[in-house]
């Protein structure tokens, strides 16, 4: 069995920091039903969900296991950056930049009208940014993102209901999150 990998150094320490000021989101917890940032941890995943026990391709009852959860990744273009900063008086230094993507993805719930169900989604995203706009500066820890700015990449979407007999239906959001010093 391979060791566990951590994100350490400059890039994936990025990620790992948005996934730790995700979790510290009273709304992702709420939305995920987790009770606290230790546990809501185990709902967001660098890069991709965990691999699917066949190996193969997931099951419905393994995706809606999952449901909610978020998927944190470094942007492709513009994903991370080091920049050198000259500061009078004191030693220059270089300062960390980047654009990482924050996927949501929930299942659609039932007993809503799709209307009902796609401004429930709407809501809990708002309320997941803002969440991150408060944490994003606070000062009693280092462990948070230093987000900049959050933008809606890719408003609200279903997954196409070709794939609803083996994967159910999802909504899905993406947040561009910039970060760093400017």
């Amino acid at each position: 069995m391979p060791v566990p990998v951590r994100a350490e150094h400059c890039v994936s320490a990025a990620q790992e920091a948005l996934r730790l000021t995700l979790a510290a989101s009273t709304t992702f917890r709420d939305w995920t039903g987790t009770s606290g940032p230790g546990t809501a941890i185990d709902y967001v995943h660098h890069e991709q969900l965990p691999q699917p026990a066949s190996g193969e391709s997931y099951t419905e009852a393994e995706l809606l296991s999952y449901r909610p959860y978020a998927i944190v990744t470094t942007q492709s273009a513009h994903g991370f950056a080091k920049r050198f900063r000259a500061m009078s008086g004191q030693r220059a230094d270089f300062v960390s930049s980047g654009v990482l993507w924050l996927m949501l993805i929930q299942a659609v719930p039932s007993g809503y009208s799709d209307g009902q169900a796609d401004l429930a989604f709407r809501n809990t995203i708002g309320g997941i940014i803002e969440d991150l706009c408060q944490l994003a500066w606070t000062t009693d820890t280092e462990q948070y993102l230093a987000i900049t700015e959050i933008r809606l990449a890719r408003d609200l979407w279903r997954s196409h209901e070709k794939h609803q007999p083996h994967q159910g239906i999802e909504h899905n959001a993406v947040l561009e999150i910039t970060w760093g010093v400017q």
